[in-house]
């Protein structure tokens, strides 16, 4: 969380968005996995101020975000989001924009 303290260039929202992501990161994967609705309420702004300052973000490559699928009919169910800045260049290589795209298309459990 020390972190995401302390990155400055970031508007308040968003860094208050980067401080719920490293929050909820876990030790075991280093991943964290909360909802946008959990998000948006620890925040106190809506799940569309959320989107996009995951947006923001992502764009930044602070965090990088995957994007899982429903078996069934190919909708997004959850996504988990990663720290490249944090986790290494191993990190960053294992969730680019198009391995994204990629996930995104497969369901969950291949």
């Amino acid at each position: 969380m020390q972190w995401a303290f302390e990155q400055t260039d970031l508007n308040t929202t968003t860094k208050l968005i980067l401080i719920g992501l490293a929050y909820h990161r876990n030790n075991k994967d280093y991943r964290c996995y909360p909802s946008q609705s959990l998000l948006a309420k620890e925040v106190g702004v809506s799940v569309s101020t959320i989107n996009k300052g995951l947006r923001a973000l992502e764009q930044r490559e602070l965090i990088s975000r995957m994007r899982h699928c429903h078996p069934g009919h190919g909708g997004s169910i959850s996504s988990s989001y990663t720290f490249p800045a944090l986790d290494g260049p191993h990190a960053a290589a294992r969730h680019t924009p198009y391995q994204r795209r990629l996930t995104a298309l497969r369901p969950i459990n291949q």
